[in-house]
């Protein structure tokens, strides 16, 4: 990047992002591996999902039991459907999604908090609008830096976990 533009023609937040890829020492992994990663937190018969990009494959999210009463999901980005780019809307994609789930009660957004590169932040709201309009579900609209209680009622005990924005 730095072999394109020069230092004075970066701003802050692109600088700061051509150090870290530039880094070959510190910083030494691919940035074309995909690097999603989802899981289900399963206790009793209660799940919370946490899918860490705005992309899936069908069949796994179709599949997943127990079904999540919690998912927090990717909200960043371009959505990847089965290995490829999603064509429609990221509002679009996170609804589908969320029905593949089994329509969580409540649908938390992460990693659409403020970037070092264009563009700076995601207005999720036209995704928190459409999961309500098309499923049962509520969709959270989390502010970086509030701590959420993802409080899941599990037959004989409590469980609950704490999620701040902007850590995961």
């Amino acid at each position: 990047m730095k072999e394109i533009a020069t230092d004075d023609q970066l701003d802050d937040g692109t600088r700061a992002f051509a150090d870290y890829v530039q880094d070959r020492k510190t910083h030494v992994m691919s940035h074309c591996d995909g690097g999603q990663l989802m899981y289900n937190f399963v206790a009793g018969d209660k799940a919370i999902l946490f899918n860490t990009h705005i992309g899936v494959y069908e069949g796994i999210a179709s599949c997943v039991t127990p079904k999540p009463t919690v998912a927090i999901l990717g909200a960043g980005g371009r959505a990847n459907l089965n290995g490829r780019p999603f064509q429609g809307s990221a509002a679009e994609f996170l609804v589908k999604q969320t029905k593949w789930l089994g329509e969580p009660n409540n649908v938390f957004f992460c990693l659409h908090d403020v970037n070092i590169i264009k563009p700076f932040t995601v207005d999720i709201t036209g995704a928190k609008r459409l999961i309500e309009q098309e499923t049962p579900g509520k969709a959270i609209d989390t502010q970086p830096g509030q701590v959420y209680t993802l409080d899941v009622q599990v037959v004989g005990h409590r469980w609950g976990c704490l999620y701040q924005t902007g850590i995961l």
